[in-house]
């Protein structure tokens, strides 16, 4: 589930960027053969990257 909720911080104007990347890590499983074997096997899970954007400043006048 994913969830897009943006939060105001104190200080200068901005928001909460989220974005949704997939990595992958090396899950260890037992396979049953006449023993226990372990089997190392990639799996993807998604992890949420939250990056706080702040408003750009005006321009001089």
């Amino acid at each position: 589930m994913k969830l897009n909720v943006v939060k105001q911080a104190q200080g200068p104007g901005g928001v909460w960027k989220s974005n949704l990347k997939w990595n992958a890590h090396w899950v260890k499983e037992w396979h049953i053969k006449k023993l226990y074997v372990p089997v190392w096997r990639k799996v993807w899970t998604p992890v949420d990257v939250r990056e706080w954007i702040p408003f750009p400043s005006p321009p001089p006048l």
